[in-house]
């Protein structure tokens, strides 16, 4: 398995690569690939803010508008393998990007130039459409059968929600928000494989120990890696 953007490089886990979400690695060397959502954008050059949002440099614009159709044809021909793709649902803001436009106004001394941005869907290379609302929580009803109800069980404890979703594709609830319909996991097929959307994780910084940290992060990558097999 492969972690883009994930957090647990420092476990050694057996089996398991991590890799930024900009790397140009190659995802179709392994048999899942598991991708965290939280702050998707600062993978990339960020040069200030812009109406609230991430404002990537001129050069993280061009990067970004390359990465993202490479990384969604090949989940796309994982998913075609029958392969599983795993979206832990962290904060995952749209940003902006410059469009490498530029307007002139103005002549002589008071001539001016400016570059003109655009917003930039951040979850635009899923080969599926979320819509995505970004709140955090921790107590979640899980709405499903096994394999997926046993594995939000094991790890409901040491899982949190940064997000709460809609699908427009096929879809199976796995997990809402306590005592309402609002959708916080889900499994969507997709050609032959599926793709799983799961709460987020707690990670090192999360924890007041170490040991806890190591214990309940190889916990969340024994799960995982069980419910790949099944």
């Amino acid at each position: 398995i492969i972690g883009l953007n994930t957090a647990f490089g420092s476990l050694k886990y057996n089996n398991f690569d991590e890799r930024s979400f900009a790397s140009s690695v190659s995802l179709l060397d392994y048999d899942a690939v598991v991708i965290d959502l939280g702050f998707l954008s600062q993978a990339y050059s960020i040069e200030k803010k812009f109406e609230n949002k991430d404002l990537l440099t001129e050069y993280a614009s061009h990067q970004i508008k390359e990465d993202f159709p490479v990384i969604k044809d090949q989940l796309v021909e994982l998913l075609k393998q029958g392969r599983t793709v795993f979206l832990l649902m962290g904060k995952n803001e749209d940003c902006f990007i410059y469009t490498g436009e530029r307007q002139y106004s103005g002549t002589g001394k008071n001539a001016r130039q400016t570059n003109i941005v655009q917003p930039f869907d951040m979850y635009s290379f899923l080969p599926i459409k979320i819509h995505a609302v970004h709140v955090y929580g921790s107590e979640f009803d899980i709405c499903c059968k096994s394999p997926y109800r046993e594995f939000l069980k094991q790890t409901i404890a040491n899982s949190q929600y940064a997000s709460y979703f809609s699908i427009k594709d096929q879809h199976t609830s796995l997990a809402k928000i306590a005592g309402t319909d609002k959708m916080v996991s889900a499994v969507i097929p997709y050609e032959q494989g599926k793709i799983v959307c799961l709460p987020q994780p707690y990670y090192k910084e999360d924890y007041t120990k170490v040991e806890y940290w190591k214990t309940n992060g190889k916990l969340y990558l024994d799960q995982l890696f069980e419910l790949c097999q099944k």
